[in-house]
């Protein structure tokens, strides 16, 4: 099983606009809300690609129940912690050529809430691997889930990654070409992926929006170029892709990849968040382009 971990849940409402320019009214003729958050949206997308996956999510007030009612509809295996605090909303606003979002902060955390959160991650151990994706205002609860010795997945960046990458069993380090120019000063995404898998990280990844990404596992480096969709919005992508990588790790390194990077692209031709269809990511995962680096061999399609 696989246990996610979402503490900075929100209502996010997605709004399509074509052309869209800050100043003026529009009206669009419709709007999707769905309940999101890394950690949430790394469990939808692996409930949808068949896997064993609870995700625990802190809710508090009024949008923290209509976060529950959207998973429950969902049918995404949950735990629910009550927190004091209310969950954040936020709003995307997307066209063919431009996406804004506008985010609450993260409501706060109390010691109560923290430790019941702790307890409900205890309390569905053991567990295949944990999930720590999207900021937190605790960050000594990511410090106490990565002491637990369980393997995990961070999708997280600044100082709490340097600190969860010193203590923790390290399934997967994602950070974006961004966090990591952020968090440790590197441009190159190559030699980012070298620092975190010397860090201890058994699958470095470093994404760049819709350009290719950088896998490094098994002390080799690779260029994986996504295969070419219509975009719709991004929104998701990466935890997508997280998703499609821990679903399919046990198909051999490139076939993960392609399969990873395949469930990002599906999900960016999508106007939902991390809902994947299976079989059309297995298509586009024939179309995935994967290029050894630092070694002989050129570029490859990965057969099914």
């Amino acid at each position: 099983m696989i246990v996610t971990i979402t503490v900075n849940a929100m209502v996010e409402h997605f709004f399509p606009v074509a052309g869209f320019t800050p100043g003026r009214a529009y009206r669009p003729s419709h709007v999707r809300t769905w309940a999101t958050g890394k950690g949430l949206n790394v469990a939808r997308a692996l409930n949808d690609l068949g896997a064993e996956v609870v995700a625990v999510v802190a809710a508090g007030g009024r949008r923290g129940r209509e976060i529950e009612e959207r998973i429950l509809k969902e049918g995404i295996p949950h735990r629910i912690v009550g927190v004091r605090g209310e969950n954040r909303v936020g709003t995307t606003i997307y066209g063919p050529d431009h996406v804004t979002t506008v985010y609450q902060d993260n409501p706060p955390l109390s010691d109560s809430d923290t430790e019941a959160i702790l307890a409900t991650v205890r309390g569905l151990l053991p567990a295949r691997c944990i999930v720590l994706a999207g900021s937190t205002p605790r960050p000594d609860l990511y410090r106490r889930i990565c002491a637990t010795g369980v393997p995990v997945v961070l999708d997280i960046c600044g100082p709490t990654l340097v600190e969860a990458l010193s203590i923790g069993n390290v399934l997967v380090a994602k950070p974006n070409a961004q966090e990591c120019l952020a968090t440790f000063g590197l441009e190159d995404p190559s030699l980012a992926t070298r620092l975190l898998a010397r860090k201890g990280a058994r699958w470095a990844i470093v994404t760049d929006g819709a350009g290719a990404a950088i896998f490094r596992t098994g002390g080799r480096e690779y260029l994986v170029q996504p295969p070419s969709v219509d975009v719709v919005h991004p929104v998701g992508c990466g935890d997508s892709l997280l998703a499609g990588l821990l679903f399919t790790s046990d198909r051999g390194p490139q076939k993960a990849m392609a399969f990873a990077v395949a469930c990002g692209a599906h999900n960016a031709s999508r106007p939902d968040v991390a809902h994947l269809d299976p079989a059309a990511c297995e298509r586009l995962s024939r179309q995935v382009e994967i290029t050894p680096l630092g070694g002989s061999g050129g570029k490859r399609r990965v057969e099914p």
